[in-house]
């Protein structure tokens, strides 16, 4: 991060579900790959990595009453949003972490069947993908389950200089401005470049279509994906080899998605 670029620390993501977090969603995917997966009935652990404000969390304890789910996120707000539902709707089964990472390898958890994450793995430093799978490697049991939802290549590949455009633009000398203030801004020197007849809008016709996909995009949103000063799509050969070495003794069963659209 250089001094200039603002931390999105305590700006707050989106509210969503996302279904492929779902227990049952995992177990289908397994399936359908021929893969052995984990027993439903069975009183599972679950670990949501940077669950956010939890949504998809909850609703998945709500669904598998007899599992134990468990989530952290470094964001107070997300953090306090997560607890006060989990309070209202009665869930025993559910435990919440204020931490980042680091905090959370210090923890004393139980061994876990399901760990997941949506988007996070891309949004993170590699100093920071290499505490995700030291926690992999110390909290999964053999034979669970990894599902990493993350931005893939080749898919961005197109929307890579858009992306880097954007980033440049909205983090350039302007640390007090909001993450709406930053969306518009860089939306609309964006339409300027693309006005003057920029070579690559003409080479990469997508780029226009992401650039009207960015401009209606919730700010916060915006904020993780275009304005954090971390962002690395990779292919998904490369996360595999990443995660490979949390896979010893026993490889873990992992179910991969390869997201070449936005997350949010």
């Amino acid at each position: 991060m250089t001094p200039n670029e603002p931390s999105i620390r305590n700006v707050a993501y989106t509210h969503g579900y996302y279904r492929e977090l779902s227990p049952t969603m995992i177990s289908a995917a397994l399936e359908s790959q021929g893969v052995a997966p984990p027993d439903l009935a069975a009183p599972l652990n679950y670990f949501e990595l940077g669950m956010g404000f939890g949504v998809s969390l909850l609703v998945n304890a709500a669904c598998f009453p007899h599992m134990r789910f468990f989530g952290n996120d470094f964001n107070p707000e997300h953090v306090a949003y997560a607890r006060r539902w989990a309070d209202d709707a009665g869930l025993a089964n559910v435990e919440l972490f204020e931490d980042g990472f680091e905090e959370l390898l210090q923890r004393d958890l139980p061994p876990m069947d399901v760990i997941v994450m949506h988007g996070v793995y891309t949004w993170v430093s590699p100093a920071q993908r290499q505490v995700i799978i030291d926690f992999i490697d110390r909290r999964l049991k053999p034979g669970g389950v990894v599902y990493v939802s993350h931005n893939t290549l080749p898919g961005w590949a197109a929307q890579m200089p858009l992306r880097q455009l954007v980033h440049r633009h909205a983090t350039r000398g302007r640390t007090t401005l909001s993450p709406a203030e930053q969306l518009e801004g860089s939306v609309a020197v964006m339409r300027q470049v693309q006005a003057l007849g920029a070579r690559y809008f003409e080479a990469c016709p997508s780029a226009a279509a992401r650039l009207d996909l960015l401009a209606g995009s919730d700010p916060h949103y915006a904020a993780h994906e275009y304005f954090n000063p971390y962002w690395q799509p990779q292919y998904v050969h490369e996360v595999a080899g990443e995660m490979a070495c949390a896979a010893w003794p026993v490889p873990p069963r992992r179910c991969w998605r390869s997201m070449s659209t936005p997350l949010g």
